[in-house]
């Protein structure tokens, strides 16, 4: 049973759910079968803390940090996800004014990587993202575009005005 005293917290609900299942996920694919998973949410200033445990065999001190950053799994962990899931989970649900992602998904399939995209691009409606790509067509839902080359840039514009003529963006897309 949740709390009374949980204050409304103004989120995007459908991030809000990934970075929750993402959680359980892990919590359930990293843990013996029939091990207990808690979630447990409480009042923390303005906020919520929001905490998902489980009584697996833990990890080594400082490990459950170490979890957050891009590629990190746990020693032993199962086979199964890319070690980003917690990572994109953390920096969407600390709702920065800016989020800056080199490559964030680049070991991932395109599909995956369309969907996380797509999300976050939702959730940062307002606010500004950098998202460095490597598939130059998933630029498409950015307002601005900026191609490099050799550390400078060579061109900038929309999406579409940059990918309709004889441009960097236009060759970058013909050779993906």
């Amino acid at each position: 049973m949740l709390p009374a005293d949980l204050p409304l917290v103004p989120i995007d609900s459908v991030l809000l759910e990934q970075a929750v299942v993402n959680l359980l996920e892990n919590a359930a694919r990293h843990t013996p079968p029939g091990t207990r998973v808690e979630v447990v949410a409480r009042r923390e200033g303005d906020g919520i803390l929001l905490q998902v445990a489980d009584h697996g065999p833990g990890l080594p001190p400082g490990g459950s940090e170490r979890l957050f950053e891009k590629f990190v799994r746990g020693e032993g962990a199962a086979p199964g996800g890319s070690g980003l899931g917690l990572a994109i989970a953390r920096a969407v649900l600390k709702h920065p004014d800016i989020l800056i992602m080199s490559e964030a998904t680049a070991a991932l399939d395109g599909a995956t990587q369309t969907t996380i995209l797509r999300n976050v691009l939702n959730e940062f409606k307002g606010r500004a993202l950098v998202w460095i790509l490597h598939r130059p067509s998933q630029a498409r839902g950015f307002d601005q575009v900026i191609v490099m080359k050799g550390g400078k840039i060579v061109e900038k514009g929309t999406f579409d005005d940059l990918a309709a003529g004889q441009t960097a963006l236009a060759d970058l897309i013909a050779a993906e």
